[in-house]
């Protein structure tokens, strides 16, 4: 009921960003792996958001349908 409202956690796992030699400036993508495996996320550019150590994604639902039949 919980992750159908807040979405299940996720940990960050790798990153890309566009540096000026020397620290990131602007994340380009965020890896994450959890509950529901793994997961890409694809921060704003204006203004940059930076990729959280955990992050909630909403649920994939069909494979959590359940088929009559």
């Amino acid at each position: 009921m919980v992750a159908s409202q807040i979405g299940t956690p996720h940990l960050l796992t790798t990153y890309e960003c566009d540096t000026n030699g020397r620290k990131c400036i602007r994340y380009t993508q965020c890896f994450y792996i959890g509950m529901q495996g793994w997961r890409k996320f694809y921060p704003g550019v204006a203004p940059a958001e930076d990729c959280p150590g955990v992050k909630f994604f909403a649920l994939d639902w069909p494979p959590f349908i359940w088929r009559k039949d």
